[in-house]
């Protein structure tokens, strides 16, 4: 696949990305509770996915942009974490950090979610890193 199919393929996974936020993430009991979709945390994942989305479809992007874009990688999957842990404090179940809750109440679908957003995460630095720190030794 060359440079220009990842790049398709990058974009392909950022659009996924959104739509994974729309998959319910957690539960206790679905009959009782409902589920818990992503989307509930979309302030938090608000900016940075803005941030990869006007580099990704911007045709040219500063050094700047680059950075920030790179800090959105980070600050997501950071984000994924967080949500992870925090998800009852958010739907005001109880407070705290909670790893085994999280553990016992992941649906399969916040593991794909976290698929997506780590592939993109991978690919986007296979695609981009390599060009752009080129790119900064010429100029």
């Amino acid at each position: 696949m060359g440079k220009k199919g990842l790049r398709n393929a990058l974009k392909g996974l950022y659009i996924l990305m959104i739509l994974s936020l729309f998959l319910p993430w957690f539960t206790y009991n679905p009959k009782v509770m409902g589920y818990r979709f992503g989307y509930i945390f979309m302030e938090w994942f608000l900016i940075p996915l803005v941030i990869l989305g006007i580099y990704l479809f911007k045709k040219e992007n500063s050094r700047i942009m680059f950075v920030l874009a790179e800090l959105s990688i980070i600050a997501n999957v950071c984000l994924l974490t967080i949500a992870f842990g925090k998800w009852q404090e958010v739907c005001n179940i109880q407070t705290g950090f909670h790893w085994k809750d999280g553990f016992i109440t992941a649906l399969p679908t916040y593991w794909l979610s976290v698929a997506v957003f780590l592939a993109f995460s991978i690919v986007f630095q296979c695609v981009y890193v390599k060009n752009e720190t080129k790119t900064w030794k010429r100029s």
